[in-house]
């Protein structure tokens, strides 16, 4: 899917003919300007706007059980909105899943002009049937309620896990092995060759 920007909309949008149910929203992704997952903004008026977020590095705690806690993380220090005086034409879409009859799929193309909207259209919309992903859905559902209520039993506690803890170790015994003797065999390669 590879990184995009996001966009809170507040401008007025063009609906579609037969929304089917389709209410509208205000929160879109876009490939069409940095792709540094930054978070924009179109005010009322159609002005773009950026959030700059500055952030600063909190030291982690050494003697942390939690790995996340012993590297530390990023605090957000500031936000402020900044103005965009892009000229450009950019495509901004949602994917929306309902518990309705339908999942919609809406993507708008709007023209900037020095970080203004000068024209937006309703580039595409799709309102697809969700019966047969909800049907999905609940059979994962069921398949992950299943497979945790095995994982508490004791023929999992007792037999499987430590089958597979069994088949971990040894299978990642061999694989360093491989990896070592395949580096080995790469120096050795360079020593003998001309």
């Amino acid at each position: 899917m590879g990184m995009f920007d996001e966009i809170n909309c507040e401008y007025p949008l063009p609906m579609p003919e037969d929304p089917k149910g389709y209410a509208g929203s205000k929160n879109f992704q876009t490939k069409d300007l940095n792709c540094l997952m930054d978070l924009y903004e179109i005010d009322k008026d159609g002005n773009l706007f950026r959030y700059d977020v500055k952030y600063e590095r909190e030291e982690g705690n050494p003697k942390s059980k939690s790995i996340l806690e012993r590297i530390g993380r990023l605090k957000k220090v500031s936000s402020e909105l900044v103005r965009e005086k892009i000229t450009d034409l950019i495509n901004f879409c949602e994917y929306q899943q309902t518990d309705g009859n339908y999942d919609y799929y809406i993507e708008y193309q709007a023209l900037f002009r020095d970080g203004t909207i000068s024209e937006i259209k309703l580039f595409s919309f799709e309102a697809k049937d969700n019966s047969g992903r909800k049907k999905r859905d609940e059979e994962l559902f069921q398949k992950m309620k299943e497979h945790h209520a095995f994982t508490k039993t004791l023929k999992y506690k007792l037999i499987y896990r430590p089958y597979d803890r069994l088949l971990f170790f040894v299978f990642g015994s061999l694989r360093r092995f491989a990896n070592r003797l395949l580096e080995f065999l790469t120096w050795f390669e360079r020593k003998i060759s001309l």
